[in-house]
């Protein structure tokens, strides 16, 4: 009953299977063999319009090859404390973003204050140049709490970014689980939420090693490609990245895995209601966050369940495309 993190889950069949697919003979490498040049149709059929990407290994080098690429040096980047980027990322962006600063806003929902956000900017902007430049804007969808920014915040907050000359980064590393939880299309939320770059990640969904940055603003393909290359993740055999990706892409196989992901949350979050234990807010992608008392996430742990202390007497449960019913339900017999 492993309910740590959708990492911990095996590699979709299909994933491994394509895998050993391209594993065939001599290719072109460093992103101009054909999966790679497949996958660039794909990605642009899937979000309706016209991009350039590169391949990564791990979220972290997304998330800061995608700032690298949008921000200066001397630039500040605005995000939420709860962020990857500000908690999780092991100080990679301070080392790989060259000077560029975090700084970070938060509102009562754990979501981007787009009111403290703009008083800082005010503030900046007075101070010039003693004060960094607002650059970027960055937010996580779906959140870090399992959350998902509703269309009209998205909305709001690109028309923040417009209205400060800002650009718009979004790590997506959990994208599928939003995007199903809101019954959206790709094409459908960059519509909306415009984003200049974003980290798209399906590793959590289902495949191995599958993160890519997705540039929408063409007027950084340039930087993109060397930001790439500097920070080491230009790797040499993108068939095998690529494989994934086409794998998950094709035929819908990333919303199935990620629609199984979310409904298992949903069946989690239920069982914790009818045990009368408090959730911090309804799940609404693929991650519960409940309040335990000590001796109830103690007996949890001892019946061999594995989850996540969080924070104080909050401790988080994470299904993936794996999850079972007899885990849940196992689950439901210990409590």
């Amino acid at each position: 009953m492993d309910f740590r993190s959708d990492n911990t889950a095996a590699i979709h069949p299909l994933v491994l299977e394509s895998l050993s697919q391209v594993n065939q003979g001599n290719t072109a490498s460093y992103g101009v063999d054909e999966q790679s040049k497949q996958l660039s149709k794909t990605l642009k059929k899937l979000f309706d319009q016209d991009l350039s990407f590169v391949l990564t290994s791990t979220g972290t080098a997304a998330n800061c090859i995608s700032l690298r690429t949008i921000c200066p040096g001397h630039g500040a980047i605005l995000t939420t404390s709860e962020a990857h980027l500000n908690n999780d990322e092991g100080q990679a962006p301070e080392l790989l973003l060259s000077g560029a600063k975090l700084r970070t806003f938060s509102n009562a929902q754990k979501k981007l204050d787009l009111v403290q956000a703009q008083a800082w900017v005010n503030k900046a902007l007075a101070m010039k140049p003693h004060a960094g430049k607002a650059c970027a804007v960055s937010i996580t969808q779906s959140t870090e709490w399992g959350d998902v920014y509703s269309l009209q915040e998205l909305r709001d907050i690109r028309e923040f970014c417009d209205r400060n000359s800002l650009l718009l980064h979004i790590d997506g590393a959990r994208l599928t689980n939003a995007l199903v939880s809101q019954n959206l299309t790709a094409a459908e939320f960059v519509k909306i939420a415009r984003p200049d770059i974003l980290s798209f990640g399906l590793t959590k969904n289902g495949a191995l090693m599958a993160e890519t940055v997705i540039l929408f603003n063409p007027n950084f393909d340039d930087q993109l490609a060397y930001a790439h290359k500097q920070v080491g993740q230009l790797m040499s055999k993108t068939r095998f990245f690529a494989a994934q990706f086409l794998t998950m892409l094709t035929d819908g196989l990333w919303r199935d895995l990620a629609t199984t992901a979310n409904d298992q949350t949903a069946k989690l979050a239920n069982i914790f209601n009818e045990a009368g234990l408090e959730l911090v807010q309804k799940p609404k992608t693929n991650q519960v966050f409940a309040k335990l008392p000590e001796q109830t996430a103690k007996k949890l742990q001892d019946g061999g369940v594995l989850f996540y202390p969080w924070q104080d007497d909050i401790y988080r449960f994470v299904t993936s495309w794996m999850t079972t019913d007899d885990e849940i339900n196992n689950l439901k017999k210990i409590l």
